[in-house]
């Protein structure tokens, strides 16, 4: 269930959305029920922006704030992480599941996050030196909804495992830099370029990230970027 609106007044835009999940699944386990285990998992968006229509090149400001629900239970005590199995064990799984992922730009563009059990702040400004062409600049900060939970990438897999004692749900920063350009309105070229900070979810070392060993620092961060160019026919 859920829901979106959205709308446009003089110079300013917002959107906001909500959807929550709810049923059952099964937890598997031997003997048990079909559907012995609980949903309940929300997730919401809202964005917000102002253009200034009379200045030169009309610079827009906005910020961004994107929930997804976590469980508690996901990264402690035994059973399967990845898929949640303590929770299923204990009869709820409430992290939210991003279904039929397409989150490229929505949570970073490098793909760092899925609308899974995250909090991401964002903050948006770009200007069109050409009616043609725009820059655009967004700086994210990433967290866990459920420091408990794990850390799901993009595509909804699990791309750090909380670790029981994990006490951290700071991902890290990310920023990005994108330009755009329309060439004789068939023509589009667009060059982007990222950073990411490592937060202490990941220097900390009490979490597995990219199949590493807990107990040992994970480094400070990556670099990102591309060149891409389409014609329209």
């Amino acid at each position: 269930m859920g829901g979106r609106i959205n709308g446009k007044a003089a110079g300013l835009d917002a959107t906001a959305e909500m959807a929550w999940q709810l049923g059952s699944i099964s937890s598997g386990v031997a003997g048990a029920p079909a559907n012995d285990v609980h949903i309940n998992a929300w997730a919401g968006a809202f964005r917000a922006g102002y253009t200034m229509d009379v200045v030169p090149m009309k610079p827009r400001v906005g910020i961004e704030i994107d929930y997804a629900s976590g469980d508690g239970c996901a990264g402690t005590g035994p059973g399967t992480a990845a898929a949640g199995g303590t929770c299923k064990a204990q009869g709820h799984f409430n992290t939210f599941d991003n279904l039929f992922p397409t989150n490229h730009g929505k949570f970073g563009y490098m793909d760092l996050m899925a609308w899974k059990n995250q909090v991401t702040y964002q903050a948006v400004f770009d200007v069109k030196p050409s009616p043609v062409s725009k820059l655009q600049v967004n700086v994210a900060i990433m967290r866990l909804a459920n420091r408990h939970d794990n850390w799901y990438r993009a595509s909804q897999a699990v791309y750090g495992a909380t670790g029981a004692g994990n006490n951290s749900s700071s991902i890290g920063r990310e920023l990005d830099v994108h330009y755009w350009h329309t060439f004789k309105e068939k023509f589009k070229f667009e060059i982007g370029a990222g950073h990411f900070w490592a937060g202490t979810y990941i220097t900390n070392g009490q979490n597995t990230i990219n199949g590493g060993a807990q107990g040992t620092p994970n480094g400070s961060g990556q670099n990102w970027g591309y060149v891409m160019g389409s014609i329209l026919f």
